[in-house]
């Protein structure tokens, strides 16, 4: 039993590297929400989410998300293959995109009843702003 606890354990540990590395790459939260939005991903993530069931991506979608060259980048770096490191970000990237999007479906609404010149105002717009709601750090309507 505490060899499969140790297994499972290593394989959050290298999800969790995977992800902060992958957000490392893009040079931040906001930088890589924004470029996975730009190619569809939060409309596909609604979708896969809507039927209750835990969504794992394939090797396949993960390397066409983020790029071969990307991918061999952040294995290298984290000492993998490119295989083991899309198979774990596969498993990882769902729900920490699922999550984000209804974070900041959260934020936006918040943001509609407190006047933008106000402190929180600031405070909702610049923490939506961190979770890819645009260029300009300004909540989308």
């Amino acid at each position: 039993m505490s060899e499969l606890l140790n297994s499972l354990k290593t394989f959050v540990e290298g999800q969790s590297k995977a992800v902060k590395a992958l957000i490392d790459e893009y040079g931040g939260l906001s930088n890589f929400v924004d470029e996975v939005k730009k190619r569809g991903l939060p409309e596909k993530a609604k979708t896969w989410f809507a039927d209750g069931k835990k969504f794992v991506m394939s090797q396949d979608q993960v390397q066409k998300l983020l790029g071969d060259e990307r991918i061999r980048r952040l294995s290298e770096k984290l000492k993998t293959t490119p295989d083991q490191l899309a198979t774990l970000l596969g498993e990882a990237l769902p729900p920490v995109l699922a999550k984000i999007e209804a974070l900041r479906g959260k934020l936006e609404e918040a943001s509609k009843s407190v006047p933008e010149s106000s402190f929180v105002g600031g405070v909702l717009k610049k923490v939506t702003g961190w979770l890819g709601s645009g260029k300009d750090g300004a909540p989308k309507a």
